[in-house]
């Protein structure tokens, strides 16, 4: 570790005004009783040498380091491109603005979806984890070591109650499931993930409640987020080789639907003509396929700052609410459900 040739340290200060190291750090941190008259002294005689304070000390001291962190458990599913990290940064943009108005830096854990090498070391004053899996071995490191913690998106490992703001997935899938029939899909299939996320989990709840509601048989087919496009892809080969006659698809992973629309096209099935398609997330992937992707504005840049002022209060020991809801999502109508859209 280097160090300025003349760097004032504490002790510089402490010499000069006559008085021990810690009189000087209770004196420029409040944290102990100084006389205003002395902190006054110290104050004005480390101003004129010039003492910058050891940020990394201070925070030994104090045990808050004036930073929060972003975690998100999406590995290296993420396929490269237009689009990479997108969710991910989507929410970090609105998050890092709201964390500069609290006078806080936001840190980005890199994805790693394994236990991650950062995790023990990571220094940080609290954690906001986005949509993490119930198996997540890195949200139960950061537990262990009582950090405080907000979910974007329930945690729902067993003994676990994590305070979290509620994405509303149930209804979501509702309203997207009920927009295919509106447009006269009659047999739906979804497409679901392995991950044991509670976004999976209750859009498997609705689409189940949804075709026992209506009469329509239960398609589903499961498949890894690492498999991305061609995960989508499969997906759909493998349903119509056992029902040809599907013709609604709610495929909530963007990239899943989009590798699903290429698998139609290569069967020769218009879409929305012969099969109409909706996903989830209104990003760049949903906007640029051919045809754009009916999708849901899930509001993230409010769910962003709705996570930041939980995770603050969790930090402050206010009183904290363990459940926090997100603007109702809402529906992107596109041309992958309706071919005339005006």
């Amino acid at each position: 570790m280097y160090r300025k040739k003349n760097a004032v340290s504490i002790r510089d200060v402490a010499k000069a005004a006559k008085v021990s190291p810690p009189t000087v750090s209770n004196a420029l941190s409040g944290k102990r009783y100084v006389s205003p008259e002395l902190a006054k002294r110290i104050r004005f005689i480390a101003h004129e040498l010039g003492y910058n304070p050891d940020p990394r000390a201070a925070s030994l001291r104090t045990g808050k380091v004036n930073s929060i962190a972003l975690l998100s458990p999406v590995t290296s599913a993420i396929p490269a491109g237009r689009g990479r990290l997108e969710f991910l940064m989507e929410i970090a943009e609105a998050a890092a603005t709201r964390a500069l108005e609290k006078d806080l830096a936001l840190v980005i854990v890199p994805p790693t979806g394994a236990p991650s090498r950062i995790i023990p070391n990571l220094l940080v004053d609290g954690v906001i984890a986005v949509e993490p899996a119930n198996d997540d071995q890195n949200l139960d490191a950061l537990v262990r070591r009582n950090i405080p913690i907000v979910s974007i998106g329930r945690f729902a490992a067993s003994g676990y109650d994590i305070p979290y703001v509620d994405m509303h997935y149930y209804e979501m899938t509702r309203t997207s499931l009920g927009h295919l029939k509106q447009v006269g899909a009659r047999k739906i299939a979804v497409v679901l993930c392995t991950a044991q996320r509670q976004l999976y989990a209750e859009v498997h709840r609705a689409y189940v409640d949804f075709c026992a509601a209506n009469g329509m048989q239960i398609i589903c087919h499961w498949a890894e987020e690492s498999n991305a496009e061609e995960g989508g892809k499969t997906a759909v080969e493998r349903l119509f080789s056992q029902h040809s006659d599907i013709d609604g698809l709610l495929a909530p992973l963007a990239t899943f639907a989009v590798g699903a629309r290429e698998a139609l096209r290569s069967m020769g099935k218009g879409v929305p003509e012969d099969v109409k398609i909706v996903t989830r997330y209104n990003g760049i992937r949903s906007r640029e396929c051919d045809p754009p992707l009916t999708a849901i504005d899930l509001h993230l840049d409010l769910v962003a700052k709705i996570a930041v002022d939980m995770l603050l209060s969790h930090m402050s020991d206010n009183q904290l609410e363990r459940k926090v809801k997100a603007p109702q999502p809402t529906l992107i109508v596109r041309r992958s459900t309706i071919l005339d859209l005006r």
